[in-house]
C-alpha cells in the first residue's frame, strides 16, 4: 500500500506539472454495495489533493466492474480525444456473488464498453494474481513485479499515452 500511494503521487504531481487532468479513486465492497473514495478530481486541483493521496489504504473487497464503469463514466465529462483510466491492483476482482468468472467477464465487457467509448483501461498488477489480472486486460496489463519500478512505468505509460 506504501508504494500505490508513492505511485499515486508521482502519477498525480505528473499530471498536475503537464496540465494533465488526472481523477483518483479508490473503492471497495461490502456485498452488493460499492464505495467509492475520491482522492483527486479531474475538473480542480486541489492543495488537498495530496493529502488526500495519502489517506489510500487496503479496506473490504472489490467489485472492479462497478468502480471501473462510475470512473470512466467520470472520465467522459472530461473535454478530452483520448482518456486513459489506470487501476492499480492487488488482485482479481472478489466479493459476494462476484468472482471468478462472472468478475471477469464482467471486467472484459467494461473494458470492451469504454474501449469503444475512448478511453483506454489499463491495469498495474501489484498482487499475486498477475495471470489472472493478464487474462482479463489482455495487451492493457502492466507487470509490476518490482514495484520500485511503478511510478517510472506509470509516467511512461501516460506520456505515450500523449504521443498517440
Amino acid at each position: 500500500m506504501q508504494r500505490a500511494r508513492a505511485a499515486a503521487l508521482v502519477v498525480y504531481d505528473f499530471c498536475v506539472q503537464l496540465g494533465i487532468p488526472i481523477l483518483i479513486l479508490g473503492h471497495t465492497a461490502s456485498g452488493s454495495r460499492v464505495d467509492i473514495y475520491s482522492y483527486a478530481e479531474a475538473d480542480r486541483v486541489d492543495e488537498s489533493d495530496r493529502y488526500r493521496l495519502m489517506e489510500l489504504s487496503p479496506r473490504r473487497c472489490n467489485r472492479d466492474g462497478m468502480a471501473l464503469r462510475l470512473a470512466a463514466e467520470k472520465l467522459m465529462h472530461c473535454p478530452a480525444e483520448e482518456r486513459l483510466l489506470l487501476v492499480i491492483t492487488d488482485g482479481q476482482p472478489n466479493s459476494i456473488a462476484y468472482t471468478g468468472e462472472v468478475a471477469e467477464e464482467d471486467l472484459k465487457q467494461v473494458i470492451k464498453t469504454y474501449s469503444g467509448r475512448n478511453v483506454k483501461i489499463y491495469a498495474a498488477a501489484i498482487g499475486e494474481d498477475r495471470e489472472k489480472i493478464h487474462g482479463v486486460y489482455g495487451e492493457r496489463y502492466l507487470d509490476i513485479s518490482d514495484l520500485d519500478e511503478m511510478p517510472t512505468l506509470l509516467t511512461k505509460l501516460i506520456a505515450s499515452s500523449l504521443l498517440h
